[in-house]
């Protein structure tokens, strides 16, 4: 979930001002992330003028209050983007950094900015800084404070911290004020107790489940709603991961065995080895990394197709790593399918068959792909109950545990350790292993540290919510850590 280079662009109408800077604005939360060097487009410094005092106080006040309009995530509705004319352009923004079709091109640039803005900053100058701002999606809103129909505040959670947008339009309704800076931080929100942790989870999703095990045997040492089964999203390839290994481990194949790429295996971004050549070859090991690390869903199709679906899911010496409530395990391929493409009668009769009805239907749908103009319109939660990879929190703590104690347990744990998902105290737990999913109405994040004694200790926290997306899903992060720092000062037998 690492912050790309993020950047702030202004054009304040009082001074004419135009800046960009890096290691500034945005990079005040993610410094290491950042380039260090600062680059402006003129010589005029940014002024404390060019930020309104309605920002400064969303920036500032974490509560709300009479001095600004907060649209909370209450039951069963979302944050509502104002029908206004800065509110249409925000609404632009927001589904075109989302989008992994394609960039915003220098056309698009010409619809939705204005003459003013743009001879200020030139349009290839603004492609390249929503390119980048566009690395730290997904993108969503937490909050909005409306100051007219034409200027607006939005604070935004992304993969990394929040950040706090400002735009605004001209009588044409195009974009001349467009500014990205720092919102409250990770740290910040980072609760203190026992009982906020519960708090916050009550706000986030009204499924909202946490467990704190030891990682050797799985003993709770802290729990909420653990036996719940939810959808996990991409922390299924936790299952595929152990079949790898333990595949491995009996001498099927290596971790240097060559898997070929295959067109009708190649499924929907998140990850790279969509874009690799048909014919081409990745390693065992390589696919593994990337599964976990990018969570690559073309990597982790192969990976399953070369191992063999139903090999993955039956026990083996005793050992399963697929919850029954997954069966069959789902491609990432067939989910999108699902997801996006079939009809809701395709799905429901998915949903209500038996195992082997199911595999029936995914038989029928090999060689079909789905389709990448409909998943820029997946923006809410689909089938979140019914077409899903499901477990509850013990089922990921037996997956962790036997990853960590079966075959092969040393690259695994390399494997693990990639993508740590947040910024985990070292001091407190140098070996950090991770692996998380989301999609809209679904986060899940699961974790396996060892601390500076060698205790090994498992968190896994899933929020389900059917009706609307995990929104605030920074306060979801910062809730994580807290876990960890209330861990890391307690002490259990």
């Amino acid at each position: 979930m690492g912050m790309q280079t993020t950047i702030s662009i202004r054009v304040t109408r009082a001074t004419r001002c135009v800046t960009t800077s890096m290691g500034a604005a945005l990079c005040l939360f993610a410094a290491a992330a950042c380039d260090s060097k600062d680059k402006e487009l003129s010589t005029a410094p940014p002024t404390s003028e060019a930020r309104s005092p309605r920002a400064e106080r969303m920036a500032t006040e974490r509560d709300g209050g009479t001095e600004v309009t907060r649209q909370e995530h209450e039951a069963g509705k979302a944050v509502a983007i104002p029908d206004t004319p800065a509110g249409m352009q925000l609404q632009w923004l927001l589904v075109r950094l989302n989008s992994e079709l394609k960039p915003i091109e220098p056309e698009e640039v010409d619809e939705h900015f204005s003459d003013e803005f743009l001879r200020a900053i030139p349009r290839q100058q603004v492609v390249g800084v929503l390119s980048d701002v566009a690395n730290s999606a997904p993108l969503s809103i937490i909050e909005i404070g409306t100051e007219s129909a034409t200027q607006l505040v939005a604070l935004i959670s992304t993969n990394a911290e929040p950040v706090l947008v400002t735009l605004g339009v001209d009588d044409r309704g195009l974009i001349n004020l467009l500014s990205f800076e720092a919102g409250p931080s990770l740290e910040e929100r980072i609760p203190a107790t026992w009982e906020q942790i519960d708090a916050n989870l009550d706000a986030l999703a009204p499924k909202a489940a946490y467990l704190v095990a030891t990682a050797d045997e799985c003993d709770p040492l802290r729990s909420r709603h653990a036996d719940d089964t939810l959808a996990i999203g991409s922390t299924f390839k936790l299952y595929v991961l152990g079949a790898t290994a333990m595949f491995v481990g009996l001498g099927d194949f290596g971790w240097n065995s060559e898997i070929t790429i295959e067109e009708q295996l190649k499924s929907l971004p998140s990850g790279t080895l969509q874009d690799a050549r048909a014919g081409s070859k990745v390693t065992v090991r390589n696919a593994a990394e990337a599964m976990i690390s990018i969570s690559d869903n073309t990597a982790t199709d192969h990976l399953l197709h070369f191992i063999g679906r139903e090999r993955a899911e039956t026990p083996v010496q005793g050992i399963q790593y697929v919850p029954e409530a997954s069966l069959p395990l789902l491609s990432t391929r067939e989910f999108f399918l699902f997801k996006l493409d079939l009809s809701p009668n395709e799905v429901a009769t998915y949903a209500s068959g038996t195992v082997p009805q199911r595999r029936a239907i995914l038989d029928a749908l090999a060689g079909k792909a789905p389709s990448l103009e409909a998943a820029s319109t997946w923006t809410q939660p689909r089938y979140v109950e019914s077409i899903e990879w499901f477990a509850n929190a013990h089922e990921l703590c037996q997956v962790m545990k036997r990853l960590n104690k079966g075959p092969e347990g040393q690259v695994v744990a390399e494997i693990l350790s990639k993508n740590p998902g947040l910024p985990i105290d070292r001091e407190a737990f140098p070996y950090v292993g991770f692996k998380g999913g989301s999609e809209p109405g679904v986060l899940q994040l699961t974790w396996l540290v060892r601390d500076a004694a060698g205790r090994g200790r498992f968190i896994a926290l899933t929020l389900n919510d059917s009706s609307k997306p995990i929104a605030d899903e920074q306060l979801a992060f910062s809730t994580a850590l807290g876990m960890f720092k209330l861990l890391a000062n307690e002490v259990y037998e």
